[in-house]
């Protein structure tokens, strides 16, 4: 396929995934440039189209986030087209033990600070990222110069901007808040915690909770206590710990008054870090 662009063409060459919303391929302009395109699956529906749509508006010069972005019509088609990155998904590396074993700590701190970075570019433009995950995290070279890129601004919440879509979360990853979609409380310290959850994975080597119920996975989400942070090395602990404060509810949360329930939020949400900064004088 070949999408016409404002001042270049550029073919589609390999499926690289096949998302709920979006199939991602790999391709090349007429200039010889790579690039990732991005197609928006067409029966996703007008929240997803919103949020694909606001994803092509945020482009970031900066080396820990995604660049420019052109979005392209094609007929009855959506396309997004940016600069290629080379590497592979931390999701990807956690899952193969060979490539695993390949994460020294200097990688892994340098990981930490790049995406710390990437969270302070975005939050100092008020995006909330709200989607942190293995999956979205971009690993160049595990041998050269290493460095993490974070992707994928699908679920992203600007604020002060009106947003259509019910508040996301995703299995493991999310913060309390999210997962009992209290929109407002979303906020820049709830991608601060996604990211310690995150990490705790990377540093002790299995994820947070062990659960094969999506109802029970969510209830630790929401309330349980991080199953491998003992595993995390002891200069990691009090770090992952106060960026993943989780609430303590005196009943189930949806038993809850509103009013309550969201204080019982704002309270542990108010022992995390607040800011990036706050996290960068630890370590």
């Amino acid at each position: 396929m070949i999408l016409e662009g404002k001042s270049n063409t550029f073919k589609l060459d390999k499926l690289l995934s096949k998302g709920k919303y979006s199939w991602t391929y790999s391709g090349e302009s007429n200039e010889g440039d790579r690039v990732f395109v991005k197609r928006f699956n067409a029966t996703s529906g007008s929240a997803a189209l919103f949020g694909f749509v606001q994803e092509a508006q945020l482009s970031f010069d900066h080396p820990n986030l995604l660049g420019p972005c052109e979005l392209i019509r094609r007929e009855n088609a959506l396309f997004q087209v940016r600069p290629f990155l080379p590497g592979q998904t931390l999701e990807a590396i956690l899952s193969d033990r060979r490539l695993r074993k390949q994460l020294t700590a200097n990688h892994v701190k340098t990981l930490f600070k790049d995406i710390l970075n990437a969270c302070e570019t975005l939050h100092a433009r008020h995006v909330i990222h709200r989607d942190i995950k293995p999956a979205n995290i971009l690993l160049n070279d595990l041998e050269g110069e290493f460095k993490a890129t974070l992707l994928d601004y699908g679920q992203a919440k600007i604020k002060g901007k009106a947003d259509p879509r019910p508040c996301p979360f995703t299995m493991i990853y999310s913060s309390p808040e999210q997962v009992l979609k209290i929109g407002p409380l979303v906020d820049e310290n709830s991608d601060l915690f996604s990211l310690g959850i995150v990490m705790s994975e990377i540093l002790s080597g299995k994820p947070p909770y062990s659960s094969n119920h999506p109802i029970a996975l969510m209830n630790l989400q929401i309330g349980g206590e991080l199953q491998n942070v003992q595993s995390v090395p002891k200069e990691w602990r009090d770090i992952i710990s106060k960026m993943c404060v989780k609430p303590t509810f005196r009943m189930p949360p949806n038993q809850l008054p509103p009013k309550e329930l969201k204080q019982t939020l704002k309270a542990a949400k108010a022992q995390r870090y607040q800011t990036v900064k706050e996290i960068f004088e630890m370590i």
